[in-house]
């Protein structure tokens, strides 16, 4: 399966932020547009989102809302299902942990 984010602090792997941070880089969060690709950390090559998101289940109807976070222009993470590299780490690492809640989630076992 697809390199994912852990449902909890305790789980191995995560989001890993570059060390040494500039002031003023941006962590934001986008949405899909054209052209988008990620190389899924733990995997050679990058994949398309429509590729991606068939490969992790995400429904055609959810792609277009499904959070894509980005470090100033880098694509980080397809919400909590696929890191893209080189942002994954050990669980001995300090790092992030994310996770997505919306009105009426359910968490997903891993």
């Amino acid at each position: 399966g697809a390199p994912q984010l852990p449902s909890d602090a305790s789980a191995p792997g995560g989001l890993r932020l570059p060390p040494g941070i500039a002031p003023g880089t941006e962590l934001t969060i986008r949405f899909r547009v054209a052209g988008l690709r990620c190389r899924p950390a733990g995997r050679q090559g990058s994949r398309s989102f429509k590729r991606l998101a068939q490969d992790l289940g995400i429904p055609p109807w959810e792609r277009e809302r499904t959070p894509l976070l980005y470090l100033d222009d880098r694509l980080l993470s397809i919400a909590d299902h696929c890191l893209c590299a080189p942002f994954q780490h050990g669980p001995a690492d300090e790092g992030w942990y994310l996770r997505w809640w919306w009105p009426g989630h359910t968490a997903r076992r891993r």
